[in-house]
């Protein structure tokens, strides 16, 4: 377990944060990969992103294509929902926030450089992501120009950190919220 009964609450925020760190940095880390929700057209909608940076802002990075349909939910609605599991320490994070979208700013251009090899592709295609094709060949056409034309930086601003730590029957759960000046926790029943 990460959070134990005697952590005061700025020891569990500091935790999570540290977690949260490494999960962008280590490629095999629980929080690596993390399940983005959102609402469109009054609908929930999810999917796995890739957790790519958590800043000393405590602001959580994701890459995408412009041409995606998340990107449309987003321009309707700009709040989401993240939602980390470490299985290792049956740790639970959920981040609430809003969503500002890069794109071919400075802050979308600093980053496209690190899109290396083949994840340029994932910007790159021909076709805009979730368009029908007859066969799964027909995605693999990509623009010849490796250029940042679609590439997006998600930039998520943490407003909420929801802490759920599983312990057979022992669990500990604390909420944070992000103020004017810092964050102020509090405990929960689980």
């Amino acid at each position: 377990m990460l959070i134990e009964e005697e952590h005061a609450l700025d020891e569990i925020k500091h935790i999570c944060f540290q977690e949260l760190n490494r999960g962008a940095k280590a490629r095999k880390h629980p929080f690596r990969f993390v399940t983005l929700a959102l609402a469109y057209q009054n609908k929930p909608s999810s999917r796995w992103v890739v957790h790519r940076k958590f800043t000393a802002e405590q602001h959580v990075l994701i890459f995408t294509d412009n041409r995606s349909d998340k990107m449309k939910a987003l321009k309707a609605n700009p709040e989401a929902s993240l939602l980390y599991y470490h299985d290792r320490h049956s740790l639970q994070l959920r981040l609430e926030g809003k969503i500002t979208i890069h794109h071919q700013n400075e802050i979308s251009r600093k980053y496209w450089p690190g899109v290396k090899g083949s994840g340029a592709k994932d910007y790159i295609s021909v076709l805009p992501p979730g368009t029908p094709i007859k066969s799964p060949t027909a995605a693999f056409n990509w623009s010849d120009d490796l250029d940042d034309t679609h590439f997006v930086v998600l930039e998520f601003k943490t407003e909420s950190l929801d802490v759920l730590q599983l312990n057979r029957g022992r669990h500990i759960r604390a909420l944070f919220n992000k103020t004017e000046n810092g964050w102020e926790g509090s405990f929960l029943v689980p």
